[in-house]
């Protein structure tokens, strides 16, 4: 939301980096809890493969989707 919000360039730069931030603790975190909640090896194997094809899919296409979001909204930022 805060990136959405951002008035100024240096704006955007903070609350990008924030959220780079949050993401570096969520993404091991999730990671870490599936030996914790999951006792079976075999299944840990499965949902941690799962885990990482969601990952690769989400960083492949989020740039692609985003894109044509914002293209298609007509909603460019303008800073200055």
């Amino acid at each position: 939301m805060a990136c959405a919000l951002s008035g100024t360039m240096a704006q955007l730069i903070v609350s990008r980096a924030l959220q780079g931030i949050g993401a570096a603790g969520i993404v091991p975190s999730s990671l870490a809890l599936i030996p914790a909640v999951i006792s079976e090896r075999r299944q840990q194997t499965r949902i941690i493969g799962l885990w990482g094809g969601a990952g690769g899919a989400a960083a492949a296409l989020g740039p692609v989707l985003g894109g044509a979001l914002v293209s298609g909204s007509g909603c460019v930022p303008h800073f200055g």
